[in-house]
């Protein structure tokens, strides 16, 4: 496998920036420690890197990893953490391993890709180390949120590049980078990190002590959107002009159980971690507005056969038991068979709780597959969820729940989330990732609870 000098273009990274490397290696106010990075390599996962790279297509593969124990230099010294959940993003992009590693990894290419950072700072080098001094700034309106990083770039002797936190909004922090040739002009740029959110800033802790689905949605999300920053950075012109298809109906919903050659690796990634494709935009025609509709697709594998997880999965009434966010779910039978589904939610931070309203036509293409969508209401939601059987060799007879949503603010939305709409970069990825992540990782639990009941009254007799 080809691999990048990172040694080198640390060097170049400190002799592109307007100092001297003597300036730099002058600066003593953050010193370079030795560490060894524990960040889990996607390399490493014995997954077929063509049908991973099939099922990515254009879009983004964000990969949730079971809890882990793990040892990390934290403040000066060597420190355990428990359950911690690394989070990895990754897209193919359309140029060589060399030229990805070179302008993702320079100061320039950062700041175009990253608009949020202001400033780039190299302060200190030695050997196969670089200290950088990071200004963030995310422009809200009405005010600003501005962050101070320092991270030290670490080269890998595999070549991937890891990066440790000494200081900023956090206590901890680490990340790994990888860069997999697929062919000559082709990379798979994987990015996996992990932050200490219990030491985050009073109002972080707020939102997420409220809302609690953001302590395994926010670093996912905040992967998902480095990557897809840094694979605009190389879209050409013509990419970029290039006219997205409109949304015609629920023909144009990505479905994975049209793939079934790609159903053992979708099994395989399941068993590693959640996965969570983020899919390519297309144009939605809102009451003659064009807006950008993202999907976004949720996977979860059961052990249990389909007929056995079918009814506990499809069970909407049972909805409010493992969303939290959800007062109240009723459903309505109509004459045709098919649903009409009514959600009455509640989100907020602290003392702010917004009530959305949702609506949903429920419709059971076949045993497989559901076709959802509310046509009106503060929030469009449109989408599917499928249900795949796969065999294997050791578990039996599993069941894969793919569930994929796409979703828009409505003109009748609170002024608050129509604000957030305005002001937070990148919010179609981060509405939509967030929606399918939450939809498999809180049912999950249950699921398990529900087919392990399943267990006991089969092994009864009942």
């Amino acid at each position: 496998m080809l691999k990048i000098n990172f040694r080198m273009i640390i060097l170049i990274l400190v002799l592109i920036y307007p100092n001297s490397v003597l300036a730099l290696l002058g600066k003593k106010n953050i010193d370079i420690v030795e560490w060894k990075c524990p960040v889990p390599r996607f390399t490493d996962m014995n997954l077929k890197l063509n049908n991973v790279v099939e099922l990515i297509g254009d879009g983004q593969l964000i990969l949730l990893l079971p809890p882990t124990k793990m040892d990390l230099w934290t403040q000066g010294t060597v420190k355990s953490y428990e359950d911690v959940r690394y989070s990895s993003a990754m897209a193919v992009i359309n140029q060589p391993v060399d030229v990805v590693g070179r302008r993702i990894l320079s100061i320039d290419g950062a700041l175009k890709a990253l608009p949020q950072l202001k400033k780039i700072e190299p302060i200190a080098m030695n050997d196969h180390h670089l200290m950088v001094k990071f200004y963030q700034e995310y422009d809200l309106g009405a005010f600003a949120l501005k962050s101070l990083f320092y991270w030290q770039y670490t080269a890998d002797a595999n070549g991937d590049l890891c990066a440790l936190l000494h200081k900023g909004d956090v206590d901890a922090g680490v990340s790994r980078m990888e860069f997999i040739p697929v062919s000559e002009n082709q990379t798979l740029l994987v990015m996996t990190h992990w932050q200490d959110l219990s030491t985050a800033s009073f109002f972080y802790r707020l939102m997420i002590n409220s809302n609690p689905e953001t302590k395994f949605t926010l670093l996912p999300i905040a992967a998902s959107a480095v990557v897809q920053s840094f694979k605009e950075l190389f879209s050409t012109e013509s990419e970029k002009e290039h006219v997205k298809p409109l949304y015609k109906g629920k023909q144009d919903i990505p479905l994975f159980s049209t793939k079934p050659e790609l159903k053992d690796t979708l099994y395989k990634l399941a068993q590693i971690g959640t996965p969570t494709f983020l899919h390519p935009p297309q144009k939605y025609d809102d009451h003659g507005i064009e807006k950008n509709l993202q999907f976004a697709t949720g996977v979860q594998v059961y052990p249990a056969s389909f007929s056995t997880a079918k009814p506990y999965i499809w069970d909407i009434k049972s909805m409010p038991e493992y969303f939290t966010q959800f007062d109240e779910v009723k459903e309505k039978i109509r004459e045709d068979n098919d649903k009409e589904i009514f959600i009455k939610a509640k989100y907020g931070v602290g003392l702010m709780k917004l009530t959305l309203n949702l609506s949903f036509d429920y419709v059971v293409n076949n045993d497989h597959v559901v076709y959802f969508q509310n046509p009106k209401g503060d929030v469009l939601v449109l989408g599917a969820e499928e249900l795949v059987e796969v065999e294997s060799e050791s578990n039996g007879p599993n069941t894969i729940q793919i569930y994929t949503a796409g979703s828009l603010i409505g003109e009748d939305a609170p002024w608050l989330v129509k604000y957030l709409e305005r002001s937070l970069p990148q919010v179609d990825l981060m509405r939509n990732v967030g929606l399918a992540l939450m939809r498999v990782e809180q049912q999950l639990p249950w699921m398990i609870e529900k087919l392990n009941e399943e267990k006991v009254l089969i092994s009864k007799g009942n």
